[in-house]
């Protein structure tokens, strides 16, 4: 009988120790998710929204633009690609 109760508990144990692995894997992607969404946000990211809209507005006023809108737009898509794939692992979609 004591066999079998220390087999339990060491199930149990096991079974703590997986949820919460996989609780701190969760954590993990969304803090990258939020890490991501700042890189496209942010106005001191070298991808942040401002550069593109400095570039729209160039284009609008027949300036040059100011950055390479398709490298920046390249490289935006690709933290979305990201972003999505996480919110997909999630479960998030």
């Amino acid at each position: 009988m004591a066999n079998k109760q220390k087999v339990q508990a060491k199930t149990q144990e096991q079974t703590y120790e997986e949820m919460e692995q996989a609780r701190q894997e969760q954590d993990h992607k969304r803090q990258r998710m939020i890490d991501l969404t700042w890189k496209l946000t942010s106005p001191t990211s070298e991808l942040g929204d401002y550069k593109a809209i400095k570039c729209v507005t160039a284009f609008a006023l027949g300036k040059t633009m100011p950055y390479n809108l398709e490298e920046l737009e390249k490289k935006r898509q690709e933290v979305r690609d990201e972003i999505d794939a996480l919110r997909k692992e999630l479960g998030e979609e």
